[in-house]
């Protein structure tokens, strides 16, 4: 995989585990650890029909390595990826996807549903690790608008845990003083994140607050 970093596991399953000699397998297993503590059944599923089990004759497991390397390693995410229009150019270099009008559509959909929480998370925790992660916004609400932040809502699958869900801040709301925050999910939420809840740093945020519909 790119970066030449050593590897290091986010799920809380492989936490704990060193690194083995094969890079790939580590990935997928922390993807699908990753993608099953947040209380979804692997293989993977949507609420309406479902996700591709495989791409062409290619089983997704075989792909997601792939398609993370490709986006977030070699290209720096689903964000940037998706502001320069870059999906042909990183299907182009996927050879299972060949057909091109629905391929793009594909692989977006597959990233964002089970890769894009996990690279939300990935830069989490690289960023609270940072020095500067403590430096909390100074009290201007417009300030963090196109921020990335994260919500915490409660794990269905395992009630004594909590699940991030990450989104961008899109506006603030001066009369009812609230932040309204469109989710990588679709939904948008409105909340009044405090300085208390918002820790700054390269353009990132994070808001332990509970989402409300």
């Amino acid at each position: 995989m790119g970066g030449g970093m050593p590897f290091e596991f986010i799920s809380r399953e492989w936490r704990d585990h060193k690194p083995s000699h094969d890079c790939v397998s580590d990935l997928l297993n922390d993807i699908i650890c990753f993608y099953r503590e947040r209380g979804n059944a692997w293989p993977a599923r949507q609420d309406v029909g479902a996700l591709p089990r495989k791409i062409g004759q290619t089983p997704l497991e075989v792909v997601l390595p792939l398609i993370y390397d490709e986006v977030y390693e070699k290209r720096g995410g689903y964000d940037r990826v998706c502001a320069r229009g870059l999906w042909n150019e990183v299907r182009k270099a996927v050879p299972v996807f060949k057909n091109p009008p629905t391929a793009t559509h594909v692989l977006e959909l597959v990233y964002r549903k089970i890769l894009l929480p996990y690279e939300r998370e990935r830069d989490y925790q690289a960023f609270v690790r940072e020095a500067n992660c403590q430096n909390r916004f100074n009290g201007n609400p417009v300030g963090i608008i196109n921020c990335l932040v994260c919500f915490v809502q409660p794990n269905e699958a395992k009630h004594d845990e909590d699940v991030r869900v990450w989104g961008k801040i899109v506006r603030f709301n001066r009369i009812t003083l609230e932040h309204e925050c469109l989710l990588d999910d679709g939904r948008v939420v409105r909340s009044s994140i405090g300085t208390s809840d918002v820790i700054l740093g390269r353009n990132t945020g994070y808001a332990k607050t509970p989402i409300k519909a």
